[in-house]
């Protein structure tokens, strides 16, 4: 009978590595400041590394004696601590709220071939969503630098397809480059007002150079320049025309010389037309009010705004037996969360072909995304699953019940001379 006693043999190399007894190599880790000296045994390096394996048959090391003396200074004290545990002692302690330095010990047991750790480490890393968030731009550098970490790379994608304002939240967020950004702003589904989304865009532009303050009351003419050189790239992305005026005077207008008499001209016309000819039908919403019970005379005019600059949905509402879905490209929903519009969520279709379903049974549906499935004791049902539109308007609630619903019909008019 045989009886495996690992734990006693971990045990006693882990007591080995501590004890530095009959060593005969110095690992020298880390640099400047912060350095250690490490006596190991280059047997055990052998047995356990094929990175030390083909070091120590190379000149890679030299010899003082009878010592061998490696040098490892990319790899911080703290990291290296870690990884010779493992491979002594087949243990590793990770602290679990720091994605920095765990990163550290993946870049590490990666150079060092320890490819047995990689799914435990990322799995470790992947188990605190709030801190790996929170250095999303470290976390999706990485990922993309090295492709085999799949699952950490899989994460990053999805927070960016899913909630790209998650991406703006990080507290890392100014380390992001720039051809990350814009990839991102392509996408255009932000859970994110338009007027946020320029103010993280200008702390991004000025976090670039060290030689921009925060108080532009304190810039010069060339840190306008500075700036404008930095912030042009993301122009194109920001729909200006979804800032109000108020926002756009304190918020834009202090940036002009960013931007050059002529292209702020051409700014402030675009931001202009746009906004007076959704203005129009907004005002005039305001003034004359709006024949409803269920929203405001404000939120009336919100909407009236994302029907100019966005388009709305041109169908008709039919009654079909069978149920059919009818396509478009212009459909978008919305939750208008409170008056103030705090918690605005603005959600365009994405699957055209799916952005309207009719059903002799069941009152508007925009595909699955927000659906009202059938009147029961004068409520109804309302499902709101995200899958034909780009943002789920209705987090952490999927299915929810209305007492009543109204449909507004948009009648485009001719202008008259």
């Amino acid at each position: 009978m045989s009886t495996i006693f690992l734990n006693i043999l971990s045990r006693h190399y882990a007591a080995l590595l501590e004890s530095g007894d009959h060593f005969d190599m110095i690992i020298h880790s880390g640099q400047e400041l912060n350095t250690r000296e490490f006596k190991v045994h280059s047997l055990v390096l052998r047995a356990r590394s094929t990175y030390f394996r083909a070091a120590l048959s190379s000149n890679w090391a030299r010899s003082d004696g009878n010592i061998l003396v490696f040098n490892k200074p990319n790899v911080s004290p703290s990291v290296f601590d870690i990884i010779l545990k493992y491979i002594y002692g087949a243990s590793i302690d990770l602290p679990e709220k720091n994605v920095e330095f765990n990163i550290d010990v993946l870049t590490a047991a990666e150079e060092l071939c320890l490819t047995e750790l990689f799914d435990f480490i990322e799995d470790h890393i992947l188990n605190n969503t709030e801190d790996l968030l929170n250095h999303f731009a470290l976390v999706y550098h990485f990922a993309t630098q090295h492709s085999q970490f799949k699952k950490l790379l899989a994460f990053c994608i999805n927070t960016m397809e899913q909630d790209p304002s998650l991406v703006f939240e990080a507290e890392d967020f100014i380390n992001i480059d720039q051809s990350t950004l814009i990839s991102i702003l392509e996408k255009k589904f932000f859970i994110m007002r338009e007027i946020e989304l320029w103010e993280k865009l200008v702390e991004w532009s000025i976090a670039q150079n060290i030689l921009l303050t925060k108080d532009i009351d304190l810039w010069t003419f060339d840190d306008f320049n500075t700036f404008g050189n930095i912030v042009s790239p993301f122009i194109p992305h920001i729909n200006f025309a979804l800032i109000n005026p108020n926002d756009f005077e304190k918020k834009v207008q202090p940036f002009k010389q960013s931007f050059g008499d002529d292209s702020y001209a051409q700014l402030w016309e675009y931001h202009l037309s746009q906004l007076n000819t959704a203005t129009a039908t907004l005002f005039q919403t305001y003034s004359q009010g709006i024949n409803s019970k269920l929203i405001t005379t404000k939120q009336a005019a919100l909407i009236c705004g994302w029907i100019v600059n966005d388009s709305f949905n041109p169908l008709s509402w039919e009654a079909h037996a069978d149920g059919v879905f009818n396509k478009t490209k212009k459909s978008f929903i919305f939750s208008l969360g409170h008056e103030q519009f705090n918690n605005v969520i603005y959600s365009k279709v994405k699957e055209t072909k799916q952005a309207i379903f009719q059903c002799i049974d069941y009152g508007p549906c925009f595909g699955s995304d927000l659906a009202l499935i059938g009147n029961r004791d004068e409520h109804w049902e309302v499902r709101c699953l995200r899958r034909n539109y780009e943002n789920h308007i209705s987090p952490g609630n999927y299915v929810f019940f209305a007492s009543e619903y109204e449909v507004f019909q948009i009648v485009r008019k001719s202008l008259k001379s």
